[in-house]
C-alpha cells in the first residue's frame, strides 16, 4: 500500500528536479541551446534600449567564445 502512495510522489519529484537541472545547465550556460537562448535574449535587450552598445558587444563577445568552447567539445565527444 505505501509503495502505490509513493509512486507518483516519486515522480513528481523526479520531474521536478529534472526542470531545476534544466534552469540551472541554462543558467550556467552549459548547453548550446542555452547559449543560443542567452543571445536571443541579450540581442532583444540591445534592441529594446535595455542595454548599451558597448554592453551588448562585450556580453555576446562572451557568448560566442562559450559557444564555440561547447561546439569544440562536442566534437570531441
Amino acid at each position: 500500500m505505501q509503495m502505490v502512495l509513493f509512486s507518483p510522489l516519486a515522480s513528481i519529484a523526479i520531474q521536478v528536479l529534472d526542470k531545476i537541472v534544466e534552469m540551472a545547465e541554462e543558467d550556467m550556460l552549459l548547453t548550446v541551446g542555452s547559449v543560443r537562448k542567452k543571445m536571443m535574449e541579450t540581442q532583444l535587450r540591445y534592441e529594446n534600449g535595455e542595454i548599451q552598445e558597448e554592453e551588448y558587444r562585450k556580453d555576446m563577445g562572451n557568448l560566442r567564445r562559450r559557444l564555440e568552447e561547447l561546439k569544440s567539445r562536442e566534437e570531441r565527444t
